[in-house]
């Protein structure tokens, strides 16, 4: 965490190739929507779902490659609504793809398919974030 800004490093293995070594684009855009996710519920505490998702593939991601996941949290004045936005780069910083999404945040209430102990799991992590 950085600021607003949650980082991870990732390598994908051949498990996740779409075709000839290249990442699948499905498990791209998870790896930005779940940046984004982290920064909002890291800096609001807050459940929330992806409303919806804008990515913008600049080159192939090689599975095998070491990537840094970053997601940033941009706008958050029109509740429940949430902007947010991430990036995958290199290690020397090369953009390979970049991503924008809406959130909507949710109360405690509306998550009542999600089984009470998960529910109170992610209230502790969101006590935790701020230790």
């Amino acid at each position: 965490m950085n600021g607003d800004t949650v980082c991870t490093d990732v390598s994908l293995d051949a498990r996740y190739a779409g075709w000839d070594r290249v990442a699948h684009g499905g498990i791209i855009s998870t790896l930005l929507d779940e940046a984004m996710s982290w920064a909002i519920m890291h800096r609001k505490k807050v459940f929330l779902v992806t409303r919806s998702m804008k990515i913008k593939y600049v080159r192939p991601v090689l599975v095998g490659m070491p990537l840094i996941v970053s997601g940033m949290l941009v706008d958050d004045s029109n509740p429940p609504k949430i902007q947010a936005k991430a990036e995958i780069r290199d290690r020397d910083r090369h953009l390979y793809v970049r991503g924008t999404a809406e959130f909507v945040e949710q109360s405690e209430k509306d998550f009542t398919l999600i089984p009470e102990g998960v529910r109170k799991e992610m209230l502790a992590l969101f006590l935790k974030f701020d230790q």
